[in-house]
C-alpha cells in the first residue's frame, strides 16, 4: 500500500478561462442557472406521457367545440403547439389546464378560419329565356304617365335612371328641395292610384 504522501492521482485544475478571466462569480452564476434549467427540464414529465394521460380530455373538448369531423385536425394542431411550447414551460402544476387552454384556442382559430373560407355552392341552374332587363310593370308605368309633368319627370329620373335629388333638380331646372317635393307628391299620387 502506498504511503499517504506518495500517491499522485489526477490533479483537478480550474478551466483555463477561469484562470485568464479571474471572474469566479460569472462562472458560478452560469453553473447555477444551468442547474436550475436542468431541474426545470427534468421536473416536467416526458411529452409522450403527457400526451397519453390527457389525450382523451383534449379530444373530448375539441369534439364539443368544433364537432367530430374537425376535432382530429384541431387535436393535431393542439399537440403540435404544445410540443413547441413544452421546453419553455416553467411550471408543471396544471398541465391538463395548460393543454385544454391550447385546445380551446385552437378551436377558436378553427372557427375563425372556417368563417373566412368560401362556401362551396352547387352550380346555378340555367334559366331559359331570362333577359338582363327586368320586366316593367305596365300598370305602374301607366300611372306614372298620368302624373303631372314635373312629378312624372321626377319619378322617372329617380326610379328609372337612379339619379340623386341634386341631379333630378338640375334636369328639371329647379332647386333640390323642389325636386324632392315633386318626387314626394308623385309617389303619393301613385300610392293612391295603386290602392
Amino acid at each position: 500500500m502506498p504511503s499517504p504522501g506518495s500517491f499522485r492521482g489526477p490533479v483537478l485544475r480550474p478551466p483555463r478561462q477561469l484562470l485568464r478571466t479571474g471572474d469566479v462569480t460569472s462562472v458560478v452564476s452560469r453553473l447555477v442557472t444551468a442547474a436550475r434549467l436542468i431541474h426545470q427540464v427534468t421536473a416536467l414529465p416526458p411529452f409522450q406521457a403527457l400526451l397519453d394521460e390527457h389525450a382523451a380530455d383534449v379530444m373530448a373538448v375539441l369534439r364539443g367545440a368544433v364537432g367530430r369531423t374537425d376535432a382530429e385536425d384541431c387535436f393535431q394542431e393542439t399537440f403540435l403547439a404544445a410540443l413547441r411550447a413544452y421546453p419553455k414551460l416553467s411550471d408543471d402544476g396544471n398541465l391538463r389546464g395548460w393543454l385544454l387552454t391550447i385546445a380551446h384556442r385552437k378551436a377558436i382559430d378553427h372557427h375563425r378560419a372556417k368563417g373566412r373560407r368560401p362556401l362551396p355552392i352547387a352550380e346555378p341552374d340555367e334559366m331559359a329565356g331570362v333577359t338582363a332587363e327586368p320586366e316593367l310593370d305596365e300598370g305602374v308605368w301607366a300611372l306614372v304617365g298620368a302624373l303631372p309633368p314635373k312629378q312624372r319627370a321626377a319619378v322617372t329620373l329617380r326610379y328609372a335612371c337612379d339619379l340623386p335629388h341634386a341631379e333630378i333638380a338640375a334636369a328639371l331646372g329647379c332647386s333640390p328641395d323642389a325636386a324632392r317635393r315633386s318626387l314626394h307628391e308623385g309617389i303619393k299620387r301613385l300610392r293612391k292610384g295603386l290602392a
